[in-house]
């Protein structure tokens, strides 16, 4: 049983409070406000015990959405059930933020006592909360401004709900000064790369974990067909001993998703429901995998106290295709006394530099090209004195003498283990491993083509390679 559910403002007001069971007579917003923000815990659980109360929250737009229980309930029950809350209310809201918040209260308490009935959990999806909500949404001067300007309104779509689920979907735009439906689907294919590479180049591990995301605004109960690239197999690669595609190790589909075709055809279908939802989630085996970036670094010593370190990029995917936002980082030891970066190329955009306070080199790509390769020359100059100057170098709490001359390959070595790792990040739109190859919809009542918006997009979340 759920005793209370919060929407927390940044600055710990509470936008949205609802006691069910009154069983709870502390004042829970400042405990968790304070543990979030005084507490020197870093990456403080989601879920914690205090009192003899149960928390648990969720953060979404600088907003903290929380629940609290006086029994032992399911923590993963708890952040679906958080989650689900969250998606209806990005559902009828549209554009979610902390002034939605505020402007759409009533709306948003309706939907909260239609989700939750004295503490129990009931309804989450939109289609079957539609049938229940009187209120309106209401946005913004500039919200109403934006709607009415921008005939497209393709993505600052007004929702507008009425308790006839059948005559009104949850979808429309602002049109000739009426409100009119807009038929249209949005699907967000989202991966993100676990890659690590030795000190020689040579692959390590690599992992990729993605989803398959829906924003449904469509009306009626169409039939969904999504084809995805059928080279795609279940299971791990010894289960497939002379297949070439791809292998996803693990996979978790939308319970009311059909996949019998999957395995043969890629293909998925589904009567999708109103608003935002996830498809699948899959994780790719690293043998099936073609990585867009490779890293390689060499080292060159320069009489007794300077080493040159060059880090080279290169893109290992069509010349048509770019990434954003590129950017390598990687620590140098302490004890360098000066640090010196030059780029190789033309390229005027990009930039390197040395944070002395941190120790770190970054190199940023604003955009980065495929089959391009790039360098930056990273020059360190040591400390190299007549006395004795002892510097803890590395994790074994070797030292070395300032007058030992970097030719030793036992300084070297030392050196060498106080640099790096060569970080990668990047995001890299139109880009997945699974792709999508075909978006079909069929209603046996009309013969309609909806507008249809299909996004791949891949980032790092941990890229990089040891020195």
């Amino acid at each position: 049983m759920i005793s209370q559910f919060v929407i927390l403002s940044p600055r710990g007001n509470n936008l949205i409070l609802r006691n069910f069971r009154n069983d709870i007579k502390e004042d829970t917003s400042d405990i968790i406000f304070r543990k979030l923000n005084f507490e020197k815990i870093s990456d403080f659980p989601p879920v914690f015990h205090e009192n003899g109360i149960n928390y648990a929250f969720i953060k979404y737009s600088e907003l903290i959405f929380f629940v609290t229980s006086r029994f032992n309930i399911s923590s993963s029950f708890l952040f679906d059930f958080l989650d689900s809350i969250l998606t209806s209310i990005k559902d009828f809201c549209g554009v979610f933020n902390e002034q939605t918040v505020i402007d759409n209260f009533g709306l948003i308490y309706e939907l909260v006592d239609e989700m939750i009935d004295y503490g129990a959990p009931q309804l989450t999806e939109t289609k079957n909360l539609k049938k229940f909500i009187f209120n309106e949404t209401k946005l913004d001067a500039q919200e109403l401004k934006n709607l009415k300007s921008n005939k497209k309104a393709k993505k600052k779509s007004k929702k507008s709900i009425s308790s006839d689920a059948k005559k009104t979907p949850i979808s429309g735009v602002f049109a000739g000064g009426g409100f009119q439906t807009v038929e249209e689907i949005y699907i967000d294919i989202i991966e993100k790369l676990h890659v690590e590479f030795s000190n020689n180049g040579s692959l390590i591990s690599s992992q990729c974990n993605g989803l398959v995301m829906i924003k449904n605004f469509l009306s009626g109960n169409p039939i969904l067909e999504i084809g995805l690239n059928e080279n795609i197999k279940i299971g791990s690669p010894k289960d497939f001993q002379y297949f070439q595609g791809i292998f996803l190790e693990d996979v978790l589909f939308y319970h009311k998703c059909d996949s019998s075709k999957f395995e043969e055809s890629g293909v998925l279908q589904i009567i999708p429901p109103e608003g935002e939802f996830i498809l699948m989630k899959y994780r790719v085996s690293e043998t099936s995998m073609n990585l867009p970036f490779q890293i390689a670094t060499n080292f060159e010593e320069f009489g007794q106290n300077k080493l040159e370190i060059r880090v080279t990029i290169t893109s290992d995917f069509e010349k048509a295709m770019w990434a954003s936002n590129v950017q390598i980082s990687f620590l140098v030891p302490e004890i360098s006394l000066d640090v010196k970066c030059e780029l190789e190329g033309n390229d005027i955009t990009q930039t390197a530099k040395f944070q002395k306070q941190d120790h770190l080199v970054v190199w940023k790509l604003p955009r980065f090209n495929g089959e391009r390769e790039e360098s930056v020359r990273v020059t360190l100059t040591l400390p190299l004195q007549k006395k004795n100057y002892p510097k803890q170098i590395n994790a074994f709490q070797e030292t070395i003498s300032t007058n030992t001359q970097l030719t030793s390959a036992n300084t070297l070595q030392l050196i060498k283990g106080k640099i790096g790792p060569i970080c990668l990040s990047f995001d890299f739109p139109d880009y997945s491993v699974l792709k999508m190859k075909t978006l079909k919809t069929t209603d046996q009542n009309r013969s309609y083509v909806p507008t249809r918006w299909i996004r791949e997009f891949s980032k790092s979340d941990s890229y990089f390679s040891w020195v």
